[in-house]
């Protein structure tokens, strides 16, 4: 959803190599892989859930190694599944006003959604489908204005008057109901699109609304419905049993807001089936295989760094140094890498390089104030963007913890 709803999601999201440490010392003396990271592990004790530290006393300029010195493969960024129920049989069910601009066009790309390349792309990894569509008119005018509790009311009032059953299709799909509102009608509170759900009769059911400013053309609405649908798909029941969402204060990505499958790829371009247009979306498989993780793919060239997934752990006065390693889908080319403190701390994070060749390796520095508070978090977006502009800027974030 592009804004939370009654229940709730903007994150951009947001990993050393044999090089001279920044106090002229050698970084650990272990063999280096076949990408360019050191393997060498520090000999010390690790705290519980966290990255290994010296087991020695700080060397000069009270500085710690944040290792690790080779990322695992699970240090790949994944969605949380906090384990709710998802949709795996959906029926679209859009409700649209007399006289939208773009009526003809909606229910085409309805209709093209179940069984669609795309639908397979995003939602066979989560187990989830939309198995097929009804598309109906709602009585009177769109409004000027919108909230949750006036879609509440037209989809409830719409079946008591048998404008539309309550269980349209005959596939035997959860709903999805999908108010679609014309440009101009201005939603309150909330953003362009959103979805949540609602009770009555003891039940819960799914909603959304679709809205836009401006001038659009039909092919904005295509994008934004795909999104919507795909997260009501993997996380329909939001507030009371969410599944796939990245909650504010939660995990690697503690700074964020709280995000599910489309926001954490709002920032990638969509792709184009039969003529139509649909948002991508996150997926954990292809983030643990290294690659884009927003599908289905593009042409474009695709960036990243891996980095700890769990916070880096250091004292105050000290610095700590993380690994990040290269990685590069479409391309062979050294990509531009820099980083940006999240917040108002002033940890002064650098990196020994401005760029990194596809698995090589270079070094974050993140320096710790003499008077950072035992507990105090940090939030680090590595961004990486490949040569020529040739694909999209991609943040991974860092988080570093004091203890």
């Amino acid at each position: 959803m592009r804004v939370l709803a009654v229940a709730i999601v903007a994150l951009g999201l947001l990993a050393c190599s044999g090089s001279p440490t920044p106090d002229g010392g050698a970084t650990d003396a272990g063999p280096v892989d076949a990408g360019g990271v050191d393997a060498g592990v520090d000999a010390g004790p690790s705290d519980a859930g966290w990255w290994p530290l010296d087991a020695g006393a700080n060397d000069a300029g009270h500085r710690v190694d944040a290792g690790p010195p080779e990322i695992p493969p699970d240090a790949e960024l994944q969605l949380p599944d906090h384990g709710g129920p998802r949709l795996a049989r959906a029926e679209l069910v859009t409700l649209t006003f007399a006289g939208f601009p773009f009526e003809s066009e909606l229910e085409a790309f309805g209709d093209f959604l179940p069984g669609s390349h795309w639908v397979h792309e995003v939602g066979d990894e989560y187990g989830v489908t939309v198995v097929g569509h009804a598309q109906y008119t709602a009585p009177g005018i769109a409004p000027s204005g919108v909230d949750y509790g006036d879609i509440h009311d037209l989809v409830l009032a719409g079946i008591d008057a048998g404008l539309w059953p309550a269980q349209p299709g005959d596939a035997g799909g959860t709903p999805i109901w999908m108010v679609i509102y014309p440009p101009g009608t201005a939603p309150a509170g909330i953003g362009q699109g959103e979805h949540f759900e609602f009770d009555d009769d003891g039940g819960a059911w799914v909603a959304s609304y679709i809205t836009q400013y401006g001038t659009p053309q039909a092919t904005d609405y295509e994008d934004l419905i795909s999104h919507e649908v795909v997260e009501a798909l993997t996380d329909p029941y939001i507030q009371s049993a969410p599944a796939l969402i990245q909650f504010p204060l939660e995990g690697i990505w503690s700074n964020g807001s709280g995000e599910e499958v489309g926001d954490l790829c709002e920032d990638a371009p969509p792709v184009l089936e039969s003529g139509f247009q649909l948002t991508r979306a996150w997926s954990n498989a292809a983030s643990m295989d290294g690659g884009d993780p927003c599908q289905p793919l593009s042409s474009e060239v695709f960036a990243k760094v891996l980095a700890p997934t769990t916070p880096v752990l250091a004292s105050a006065d000290q610095d700590a140094y993380v690994t990040l390693q290269g990685v590069e889908v479409g391309s062979s080319a050294p990509f531009a890498v820099s980083v940006m403190e999240s917040g108002a701390q002033d940890f002064r994070p650098t990196l020994d390089h401005p760029t990194v060749a596809p698995g090589g390796a270079l070094q974050l520095t993140l320096r710790v104030p003499y008077n950072a508070q035992s507990g105090t978090r940090a939030w680090f977006a590595v961004t990486s963007t490949p040569a020529n502009d040739a694909g999209r800027p991609f943040d991974v974030p860092v988080e570093l913890m004091v203890r």
